[in-house]
């Protein structure tokens, strides 16, 4: 169970019972591969996305050798093909965090 709250603390308690168990309140949750938190403010997905595609990235240089100088041209496919939709995904949700210098760094 996620509540979205722009609040530090809900001023309510919420009990939800399914079946014996109650189910506990989450910070996060990820639906679809966006990962969304109770206040919505998308660090936590930013954070994932931008992990995901370090770790790819660092792949990409193991298998590539990318330090023997492959032509601008293959780096650019291998940046619109591999990196970009990884990073970007999901953007047309959290595109209006952008106005923020910390996350267009981020990105960058």
């Amino acid at each position: 169970m996620l509540l979205f709250s722009q609040k530090k603390t809900i001023p309510f308690n919420v009990r939800i019972k399914l079946g014996d168990e109650i189910v506990k309140v989450s910070t996060s949750s990820k639906v679809v591969g966006v990962t969304l938190d109770s206040k919505l403010n998308w660090h936590e997905h930013i954070e994932n996305q931008v992990t995901k595609c370090k770790r790819l990235i660092f792949h990409l240089c193991r298998c590539c050798k990318l330090k023997w100088g492959l032509e601008t041209h293959v780096l650019v496919k291998i940046w619109l093909g591999c990196i970009e939709p990884v990073l970007l995904y999901g953007c047309v949700v959290w595109v209006t965090i952008l106005k923020s210098d910390y996350y267009v760094r981020k990105i960058e």
